[in-house]
């Protein structure tokens, strides 16, 4: 263990020494071999970066202590591997309940979410200090320590301190940032990073959730096991009568989603969201989440109590995460995309790129800076409004980009309103009721391109604490280097297009193609031999021959997929009867979420209840204030072109997530999912990413195109998502792939062998008894079957067994084909420490067999066990509908 102190907080006023104090930041090494640290993949977990949340800090302190104890034996093998760095973010918040600090008031004798600084008079939340890509927003100090205001040095040199020093690490893998809610519908949710990641990137992410839920239904096996202790907890903290988290997933332990998905808004500024961002732009290029635990969240005004016997709960949970992150670090993930062969093209444009030579201030002929970019704010206690308390306000010019209001509660119940000029109810928000919410409530509220006049503030219940700040600028691109008074930030270099992401998703592929074809290129032969086509923008939509090109592509049976803007095209194609170009509106909603959704509809396939953002907005420099752009098609024309809606936004019925099923194709419609980059009317001096697409809006982007998603750990393909390109579920002979054999499928070979090259054929299916090619045969096995003299491929299990060494581990399974024709099936490899732990979450590969018509042989998966404890383990292999068991000792 190696414990250093990189920087120090803030402080408080020490009201009986009558001093400034400010305490240490530390970081702590933990390793078997500190001499390489270098060299080692990394691990980082910010512990309690919000003083009053206690969880990450304390389940932090009892692991270290444990490992140097030798009472950590899950972690022993792990350090071989891999550094685990402790960050302690924030002491202040921690000491900030002691008598002697000069916080809020006497009644607030709590930990503290914020440090001690403070800014034009509002205490900082530390969460929102951090140089994050895209929207950063004037009312916090980024901590860049690369040209920092001097000021910055006074109010966030911890953050400061954290970023320059974690900057010094390499292969930092995963980021952990642990938080504290009030009451939930499961104990824990996991909050998937802001940041951009990759195909790879993403699955990572959503592995180390379902793995942190497998960990917790093992430890606990329903949330029910601590009610008792729920109950209570609650109780004191809060006042609640019989909580107890009701949620399904994990039975209630945990779930997981966006930031907006899980507590219902999103942030800039925060840790995790810069941790993520690429090391070019300053981040740590991490796979980041951040864990909320709860009950681990308190009122201001109320006395936090020691609960030992809740505490070691939310301990135990979050040290289950920490062994996650670590198992994971320690072995090797992938991710990888099955086509099915499929051949697919998207339209690219240079007016989708974003650039910062596009800004006034930025290059060589940039304009000096000449503060026209000024942040002004206003800050006062506001009462009850209907008894005559003051209320606050501030005024909006033309030249005002954004207002941003920030309310801290020293006690109490509040409803705070913003209103407008005309004197109507822009937002609103509730502080201080845990009760009233899955999750922390946001004490924000942001307004984009607000209309000039009085902005103002109005409060019911207990008295808060509000402050309002206005961004303004004479250019619509503020300048960051005059704001922050007039100490601010050189803007850093970037060019981003959307269409990054795919072609970001093309190493991944396995099969088939993805390629960009510029949109000015596009003519009448352009699109032959593709398969699919996506289109995202509505640039060429007045080119009558861009327009004919792709109706003339789906007419001919080619499958269309349009996102954002590019959803216009469906009013102007001649294949599509029943939608206008007048049906088909542009709008802006806060957040890209999907409302009203078919959860059942195969564009949604595998996507779980709490995941409803498509794209996590302020990395790609929209704001909180109603400004992300959808386009979508009215329900009533979509109705009457045959399509089937999966999901509606921006409200009124309309369509934000739908397929038309054509003759021969379909066309898929996503409203909002890769909008070009925001630059105007914010600040985003750190630079600005190509997409921020969340795990829903990839998976939904992955199932228009047919694509499935495979996942690999340690080794072993442990998961797919959407359509199964490996034919598993298909039988050998299903020559069109319609999800059965018939005599269609004999046709189709037929003309297939005489060179009629019927469409929808494919010749890897069509082999029906699984010799390497197509032949009469095959037409004749599949009559064969029709008639019933012969039966299907069934394979079934002769032995399984299981050896180990080295750092791996390998399980054979025999199989046998006792039908007439191939069989391709799925093999299920699971693996726990124990046989009733062989369910859904032990899964750590699925191979495909694949055997002829008596034929037999082995499938074999092969795993790493470094990240395992050794011990004997039970495992299990399961194909067409048969199981067989085994124990290996590792």
């Amino acid at each position: 263990m190696n414990d250093q102190t990189i920087g120090h907080s803030p402080g408080w006023y020490d009201s009986v020494n009558e001093e400034d104090t400010d305490w240490d930041v530390h970081v702590t090494e933990v390793s078997n071999d500190l001499g390489n640290v270098a060299d080692k993949d990394k691990v980082v977990y910010s512990l309690s970066i919000h003083g009053d949340e206690r969880a990450g800090a304390e389940a932090g302190f009892r692991l270290i202590e444990d490992i140097a104890k030798g009472n950590a034996s899950e972690f022993e093998g792990l350090l071989d591997d891999v550094v685990l760095l402790f960050v302690w973010t924030n002491p202040d918040g921690w000491v900030a309940r002691e008598p002697w600090t000069d916080t809020v008031g006497f009644t607030d004798r709590n930990f503290r979410r914020g440090n001690g600084g403070s800014y034009n008079g509002s205490s900082l939340d530390t969460n929102r200090q951090y140089p994050t890509i895209g929207w950063t927003n004037p009312a916090f100090l980024p901590a860049e320590p690369d040209g920092a205001p001097t000021f910055f040095e006074d109010e966030v040199p911890d953050a400061l301190a954290i970023v320059d020093h974690l900057r010094t690490y390499e292969n930092v893998e995963y980021f952990c940032d642990y938080h504290g809610m009030y009451t939930a519908d499961h104990m824990v949710y996991n909050l998937e990073t802001n940041g951009p990641l990759d195909h790879a990137g993403i699955h990572e992410l959503d592995a180390l959730s379902r793995r942190t839920g497998t960990a917790m239904l093992r430890r606990w096996g329903e949330v029910e096991a601590m009610e008792d202790d729920i109950k209570e907890a609650a109780a004191i903290e809060y006042g609640s009568t019989n909580f107890v988290p009701s949620g399904e997933q994990f039975n209630g332990l945990f779930d997981w989603g966006t930031v907006y998905d899980t507590i219902d808004y999103q942030v800039t500024g925060g840790m995790m969201g810069w941790a993520s961002a690429p090391e070019e732009f300053g981040g740590l290029g991490a796979v980041a989440l951040s864990p909320e635990m709860i009950i681990s969240n308190n009122y201001s005004f109320a006395i936090k109590e020691w609960k030992p016997w809740w505490t070691r709960h939310y301990a135990e949970g979050y040290r289950l995460s920490m062994r996650t992150f670590a198992e994971l670090a320690a072995v090797d993930t992938d991710a990888t995309i099955g086509t099915g062969g499929r051949d697919t093209a998207y339209v690219t444009t240079e007016e989708l790129t974003r650039s910062s030579d596009d800004l006034p201030h930025t290059g060589d002929d940039a304009d000096p800076p000449s503060e026209t970019t000024t942040v002004t704010s206003e800050r006062e206690v506001v009462g009850p409004t209907a008894g005559g308390g003051p209320t606050l306000s501030i005024r909006s010019e033309d030249t005002t980009r954004s207002l941003f209001v920030q309310v801290d509660s020293a006690g109490g119940e509040a409803g705070v309103r913003l209103l407008g000029p005309d004197g109507s109810v822009r937002d609103s928000i509730a502080v201080g009721d845990p009760q009233a919410t899955t999750g922390p409530m946001p004490r924000e509220l942001y307004v984009a391109s607000p209309e000039a006049g009085d902005w103002t503030v109005e409060v019911d219940g207990d008295d808060v604490d509000v402050s309002i700040s206005a961004l303004d600028s004479e250019s619509t691109y503020p300048d960051p280097r005059d704001a922050w008074n007039g100490e601010g930030f050189e803007q850093t270099e970037y060019e981003v297009n959307p269409m990054g992401f795919f072609e970001d998703l093309v190493p991944y592929l396995e099969d088939g193609t993805l390629e960009g074809i510029p949109q000015d290129t596009i003519g009448s032969d352009t699109l032959e031999g593709y398969d699919q086509l996506v289109v995202s923008h509505d640039v060429g939509i007045d080119d009558a021959d861009y327009v004919d090109a792709i109706d003339s592509f789906v007419e001919g049976g080619g499958d269309l997929v349009v996102t954002d803007t590019g959803v216009h095209l469906v009013g102007a194609l001649d294949a599509v009867e029943g939608i206008s170009p007048d049906d088909i509106e542009d709008v802006t909603v806060q957040f890209a979420t999907l409302s009203n959704r078919d959860l059942e509809h195969p564009l949604l396939c595998d996507v779980r209840p709490r995941q409803q953002e498509l794209y996590k907005g302020p990395q790609i420099g929209y704001t909180d204030g109603y400004d992300q752009p959808a386009t979508v098609v009215d329900g009533g024309a979509f109705d009457a072109a045959g399509g089937e809606s999966a999901g509606e936004m921006g409200g009124f019925g309309r369509v934000g997530l739908g397929r038309i099923s054509l003759d021969d194709a379909r066309i898929d419609c996503i409203g909002s999912i890769l909008p070009p980059a925001k630059q105007t009317e914010i600040l985003h001096p750190f630079g600005m990413g190509d997409y921020a697409v969340s795990f829903m809006g990839h998976t939904i982007l992955c199932n228009a195109l047919g694509f499935e998603q495979r996942r690999f750990v340690a080794g072993g393909m442990v998961g797919t998502y959407g359509p199964d390109w490996r034919g598993v579920t298909l039988p050998a002979g299903d020559s069109n792939r319609n999800g059965e054999v018939s005599i269609r499928d004999s046709v189709l070979i037929k003309q297939h062998l005489v060179g009629m090259e019927p469409d929808a054929f494919h010749p890897s299916v069509a082999d029906t008894n699984l010799d390497g090619e197509v032949s009469v045969r095959d037409s004749v096995l599949i009559k064969q079957f029709l008639v019933g003299m012969i039966g299907k491929g069934d394979l079934e299990i002769s032995n399984v067994s299981a050896t180990a060494g080295n750092g791996e581990l390998t399980i054979d399974t025999d199989l046998e084909n006792v039908g007439g024709t191939g069989a391709v099936r799925q093999a299920e490899f699971r693996l726990a420490e124990s046989e009733d732990d062989l369910d859904e979450y032990a899964v750590i590969a699925l191979e495909t067999a694949s055997l002829g018509p008596e034929e037999s042989g082995t499938v074999s998966a092969t795993i790493e066990t470094t990240h395992l404890t050794a011990g004997t383990y039970h495992y299990s292999v399961s194909c067409d509908g048969e199981e067989k068991t085994g124990t290996v000792t590792l």
